[in-house]
């Protein structure tokens, strides 16, 4: 379990376990949060990764990006106060900026 004063709180297996586990857990009482795009693919394989779902992407303390995933895995910026960038990207592009971390949000 992530202890709340963890100054790198995303999931890293060898503290988290399997990443099926930690999605389990972080599903129902705080959403997952990853940093970088290295399950990027592992996520879409496993289905916890689909069209239509909510990635936030958080730069800073009231500085996020929220993005809608496509149906080919894209990401594009949605229209809202805190919108991704307009049009589809490429989420390795998005994911790996200035390190964020990003919330999948399903």
């Amino acid at each position: 379990m992530v202890d709340a004063f963890d100054p790198e709180p995303w999931y890293k297996a060898e503290r988290d376990g399997p990443l099926e586990k930690y999605l389990q857990i972080h599903g129902n009482a705080s959403p997952p949060l990853f940093k970088g795009c290295d399950l990027w693919e592992r996520l879409k394989e496993i289905g916890a990764i689909e069209p239509g779902a909510g990635v936030r992407v958080m730069y800073s303390m009231g500085f996020d990006e929220s993005y809608i995933v496509t149906i080919d895995f894209k990401l594009r910026g949605i229209q809202c106060v805190f919108a991704g960038k307009p049009g589809d990207h490429d989420p390795r592009k998005i994911l790996t900026k200035k390190g964020a971390p990003w919330i999948l949000e399903r």
